[in-house]
C-alpha cells in the first residue's frame, strides 16, 4: 500500500501539531483495519476517544487564560487606588471565565473515565468536547475583555490562545451540532437501522419508491435525510413561508440553532416545490392545512384513509401529547404563540370534526402504541 503526503497545510494556532493531508492508494486486504462497511464504526471510535482529548485541550486553555487574567486583575490598577479586580465589572468576567473552565473540568473527567465502561460514555465524550471546546472561544474573549486593548499585545499570549481556541470547535470534523442543539436534540441513541433508507426498507420498501417528500417544517431534526434525494428530481414540498423562514434563519445565522444551511441547497439539487395556499389538496385523501406558531410555516397533515379513518400529524406543533392536551406550548422553540394558540384551537375542531387519531412530532409512547396496535393501517 502506498501512502503519499500531501503539503503539511500552514495554520494560525497549534503551530507545533502536525497535520498533513494523507491519501492511501493501492489497498492490500490484510493491512486493512476493518472490513468493508465496518469502516464507519471503526471512524466513529477514534473520533469518539479524541472528542474526550478535546475538552481536555479546551480545559487546558482554559485554565491557562484564567490564570493570566487573574494575574493581571489582582496586579494592574488603571492608574486607579486599587486592582482592577475590586470592579464589579472585571470580577464578573472572571467569575464566568472560572465557571467555563471548572464545568467543562467536571464534564471532561466524567466523559474520559466512562470510556468503554459505561454504554452512554460515547454521547458524554462528544457532549465534552461541544461544550468545552464552544466555552474556550468564550473564556479567552471574556479574558480580552478584562484586560482591555493592552490584551492585543504580543507578550499577553491572548492571541495567541484565541488562535487555538478557535481551532477547538471544529476538531474531529466540527461542532456542526452546536450546544443549544445538542440541548434540544440529544441524541440517545443513533444505530444504522435508524437511518432513512433503513427505516423505509424495514417497511417493505426503497428509498428510491418515494415518489415526493412532504415538509411539516425545516428545523433540522426534520430535514435532516433529504440529502438522500439531492439530484433525483423528487419533488420537495413545503409551505412558502416555512421556506423562506428557513433560508433567512440558516443563512443570517439568526436561527443557527434550528436550521443548517446543508439541506438548504438553492442549486437546484433539491426539487423543491412551494405554496402559499392555507389548505392545499395534494392529493385524494392527503390535506396540508398552514399551522404557524412553532415555526411560521409549518404545515400539518391530515390523512383520510377509508377504513381506520382520519389521521392527523401534528409535526411540531406538538412535539409531545401534554402540549396537546395541556396548552403548554414549547416555551423559547416558540416563534409565535398566538398564531401557536389559534393553531391548536384548529386542530381541536379538526380533529373533532373528523374524530381523528393525533400523531405529535416527538411523542415516543403515542407512536409506539399505534405501531402495536395494527401492523398497517388503511
Amino acid at each position: 500500500m502506498r501512502i503519499p503526503f500531501c503539503l503539511n497545510p500552514e495554520t494560525i494556532g497549534h503551530r507545533a501539531v502536525s497535520g498533513p493531508h494523507i491519501r492511501f492508494r493501492k489497498f492490500v486486504a490484510k493491512e486493512v483495519i476493518a472490513m468493508p462497511g465496518a469502516g464507519a464504526e471503526v471512524i466513529e471510535a477514534a473520533f469518539t476517544a479524541s472528542a474526550g482529548l478535546v475538552g481536555a485541550m479546551a480545559v487546558a486553555l482554559m485554565r491557562r487564560c484564567f490564570e493570566m487574567t487573574l494575574r493581571f486583575a489582582k496586579s494592574d490598577t488603571r492608574n486607579g487606588t486599587e486592582p482592577i479586580i475590586s470592579k464589579q465589572s472585571v470580577a464578573d468576567l472572571l467569575i464566568k471565565m472560572k465557571m467555563r473552565c471548572e464545568a467543562g473540568r467536571a464534564l471532561t473527567w466524567k466523559a474520559c473515565s466512562s470510556l468503554g465502561r459505561v454504554p452512554e460514555a460515547a454521547e458524554t465524550t462528544h457532549l465534552a468536547k461541544i461544550f468545552c471546546s464552544e466555552n474556550a472561544v468564550q473564556c479567552v474573549i471574556e479574558g480580552i475583555n478584562a484586560v482591555g486593548v493592552q490584551a492585543y499585545q504580543a507578550k499577553f499570549q491572548y492571541g495567541v490562545l484565541l488562535n487555538d481556541a478557535v481551532c477547538l470547535p471544529i476538531f474531529d470534523g466540527g461542532n456542526k451540532w452546536n450546544p443549544a442543539s445538542a440541548d434540544v436534540f440529544p441524541r440517545t441513541r443513533y444505530e444504522p437501522e435508524h437511518r432513512l433508507p433503513a427505516a423505509i426498507k424495514a417497511a417493505g420498501y426503497d428509498i428510491k419508491d418515494v415518489k415526493a417528500v412532504i415538509m411539516g417544517h425545516l428545523h433540522l431534526d426534520h430535514a435532516g435525510g433529504l440529502e438522500h434525494f439531492l439530484n433525483t428530481d423528487v419533488p420537495i414540498y413545503v409551505h412558502e413561508e416555512e421556506f423562506k423562514h428557513a433560508c433567512w434563519g440558516a443563512g443570517t445565522k439568526a436561527e443557527e440553532g434550528s436550521y443548517l444551511p446543508d439541506y438548504l441547497p438553492l442549486d437546484g439539487s433539491l426539487n423543491w416545490q412551494t405554496f402559499n395556499d392555507s389548505q392545499l389538496d395534494l392529493c385524494t385523501g392527503i390535506t396540508l392545512h398552514l399551522c404557524p406558531g412553532h415555526t411560521p410555516g409549518l404545515c400539518i397533515m391530515q390523512v383520510n384513509l377509508p377504513q381506520d379513518g382520519t389521521f392527523i400529524w401534528t409535526t411540531d406543533q406538538f412535539h409531545v401529547r401534554e402540549n396537546y392536551e395541556k396548552n403548554h406550548a414549547q416555551g423559547w422553540l416558540l416563534r409565535d404563540h398566538k398564531s401557536w394558540m389559534d393553531s391548536t384551537n384548529f386542530i381541536r375542531r379538526l380533529q373533532r370534526l373528523y374524530s381523528a387519531t393525533i400523531i405529535f412530532g416527538h411523542d415516543l409512547e403515542v407512536g409506539t402504541a399505534l405501531i402495536q396496535q395494527k401492523p398497517f393501517y388503511q
